[in-house]
Parts: structure tokens; sequence; C-alpha cells
């Protein structure tokens, strides 16, 4: 017993020999780093100057609280730079910009994650889904639901296509308020609606594209019980 507590002390007491300043807890013992599943921007494209809205989605593993860090390459941030959340401006300079997010747990792990966003000074579309919005919950009874969109900057729209959680939906062409009809029927739980569209440019290489989506719940419809 004796031989068994010096062999212990003595590890206790070389922990430090490296100058690590202080006996760390044993690897195992280690908190687990959080997790970004996601960082999206609402506009992939924005013109110089404007803004657009970033947010991320993060969880911790342990069930720990999080901290939000938010970082730039260029452009300026509006409003509180803690939330999950939050607006960028685009810088006058053209050009692919990063907009980075860190995550912090309350044992100090991170993990850091990044979107990519491309300013431009060019007539580019820009792409605003009116409906459905984050906001909406929807019955599955409602059966076909009409998801309405603009497409703005540019008058010169070849075309704009819908997926519903990457899967494609439908394409119309040459038009700036596309609607497409989105069969709910059956469905429950969130669903990611994405509306592309692409600018109509003669030059090969020129054609320019913006995507914007939304995240709506649709509401499962309960049967009756069978008796």
């Amino acid at each position: 017993m004796f031989n068994r507590v010096m062999i212990v002390l003595a590890l206790w007491a070389g922990c430090d020999s490296n100058g690590g300043g202080g006996c760390s807890s044993p690897v195992g013992d280690d908190a687990t780093k959080p997790v970004i599943d996601e960082v999206k921007a609402v506009s992939s494209t924005v013109i110089a100057g404007d803004t657009t809205s970033v947010a991320g989605t993060a969880r911790d593993l342990n069930g720990e609280m999080l901290d939000y860090v938010w970082s730039k390459s260029a452009g300026t941030f509006e409003g509180p730079l803690t939330n999950s959340s939050i607006i960028w401006r685009a810088p006058a300079q053209v050009g692919n910009k990063t907009v980075t997010l860190v995550v912090v747990n309350e044992s100090g792990k991170s993990a850091t994650k990044s979107v990519t966003i491309m300013v431009t000074n060019v007539p580019t579309p820009i792409v605003i889904i009116d409906y459905p919005t984050a906001a909406d919950f929807i019955p599955s009874s409602a059966g076909t639901v009409n998801i309405q969109a603009r497409i703005t900057n540019t008058s010169d729209v070849d075309s704009a296509k819908c997926f519903i959680d990457g899967t494609f939906l439908a394409k119309l062409s040459n038009t700036q308020n596309p609607t497409f009809a989105w069969n709910v029927s059956g469905l429950s739980g969130p669903h990611r609606v994405t509306v592309q569209a692409w600018s109509d440019f003669a030059v090969p290489g020129q054609q320019k594209t913006d995507s914007a989506f939304v995240t709506v719940n649709i509401e499962g419809t309960i049967g009756k019980p069978v008796r």
C-alpha cells in the first residue's frame, strides 16, 4: 500500500515537470468541445454597402451554456454581437468576404465555423422570400402552399428555382415574382425552403446568382384513435 501511495504522489508532483503551469485533468475528463452545425447568411450575395443577417446553429454535448463571438474579414457589424445571429454590412470593396463564428462553452472549449459572402457592385438578383416566414406554422392539412418570392436589384432574371430541404421542387423563368406550389400534406416538423435566382447575362461566365432561405414548421395532423 505504501508503494502505491508513493507512486501516485510522484505522478502528481511530476505533472508540472514540463512547465505547464499546473496539473491538468486527465484526457478522459476533458470537457467536450461544442459543435457548430451551421453558419448561414440569409443572402449569399450582397450589394456593397447593404446588409444581410448571418445566423449560427450551435450546441454543447454536455449541456453547457455557450458564448457567441463574431468576427469578419471586412465590413462592419450592426447591433449586439453576443447572440446566435448578427447583422453584417458589406464593405465598399467587392469580392468574397468571410464572417466567422466562435462558440465557447463554460469549460473554455471552443469551435469555429465561417461563411463566405460575395460582395458585388454589379446588377445581381437579390432574392426575398415573402411567404412563408420563419414565424409561420403551417398545418399539413393546408394541402398546397404557395411559396412567394421577389427578385430585386435587376429586371433581367433568367430563372428561379425552389428547393425543399435541398431537394429540387420547381423552376420558373423570366419572372421577378416567382410563386412555387408546395404540397405539405403528410409533412411535419421543420423544413427549409430555399429560392435561388440567376440573372440573364449574354456574356458567358457573367451570370450572377443569389439565394434566400427560411425554415418553417409544418404541424402534422393527429389522427383519431381507433376504437
